[in-house]
């Protein structure tokens, strides 16, 4: 999952792509931010039918701020497609359906849970390539542009602890962490800053289930002090600390939001 911010002064515009398991964290977000947010700031993105386990942040606008939305059909919203796309396309399909990136706020999300026996490329594709991808093209818009903002990359403590039949997760999101750092790096002197945001299990609707066996959920709260898994209001706020200002002198840094796992 991956979410962009580009500042403009007080003002707060989005643009929207969708993700896997991003539905609950956008929905916090978007009813954290719809106060900064006018009327006609935000767009949807392309899908006709929104999928419950693949939903687009358009469905919580639209029920935020009583609007319809229009579909937009030159815009393919999901990442791993967009990733394998020459630049040029990906950043005229971002123009097209959302208008020019130098005065919007950006939210572009993909994540998900991925066996390594279904398909691998397809997990890394999506932790990785794909936010490589991205990054790369509207980064280098904001540079144009001279526009400062802040990148945050939803990682996962996988990235730093082994968790058998996880090989691929594991890996990808490591190679995501140290992606984020050099991204900090490189980007620093254009005043973007870059972080991740670390979750153990979150209670998603998809984690609900993932995790409704008391046997498997108790191997993993028994590592956790604080004996619980995370709420998805603990993502959205450390996700909106990190874009903001009260986070102004952090960048190339995980936050763990991970009840202490790490510490276990």
């Amino acid at each position: 999952m991956f979410f962009l911010l580009l500042l403009q002064k007080t003002s707060v515009k989005f643009w929207f792509a969708t993700g896997g398991a991003g539905f609950c964290i956008s929905r916090g977000l978007a009813l954290k931010m719809s106060p900064w947010a006018s009327l006609g700031n935000f767009m949807s993105t392309a899908e006709r039918v929104r999928l419950p386990d693949d939903c687009t942040i358009g469905y919580i606008i639209e029920g935020l701020l009583e609007v319809k939305l229009l579909h937009s059909p030159l815009f393919h919203s999901h990442l791993e497609n967009l990733q394998r796309l020459r630049g040029e396309s990906v950043l005229q399909q971002v123009t097209l359906s959302y208008g020019d990136p130098e005065n919007k706020h950006n939210v572009v999300s993909v994540g998900g849970v991925f066996g390594l026996q279904q398909d691998p490329t397809r997990c890394l594709d999506v932790n990785l390539r794909a936010v490589l991808h991205v990054s790369q093209i509207v980064a280098r818009q904001m540079i144009t542009q001279g526009t400062p903002g802040a990148i945050v990359n939803v990682s996962s403590q996988a990235s730093q602890r082994a968790l058998r039949d996880h090989a691929v997760y594991c890996s990808t999101k490591s190679a995501l962490d140290m992606l984020s750092k050099v991204m900090a790096m490189e980007l620093g002197p254009y005043k973007i800053r870059v972080n991740t945001v670390n979750p153990t299990v979150v209670m998603t609707d998809m984690g609900r289930i993932n995790w409704s066996d008391p046997q498997k959920s108790a191997a993993m709260i028994n590592r956790i002090p604080l004996g619980k898994f995370a709420e998805v209001d603990d993502v959205v706020n450390s996700i909106l600390f990190l874009l903001s200002d009260k986070s102004a002198m952090t960048t190339g840094s995980s936050l763990m939001v991970d009840g202490g796992f790490l510490v276990s």
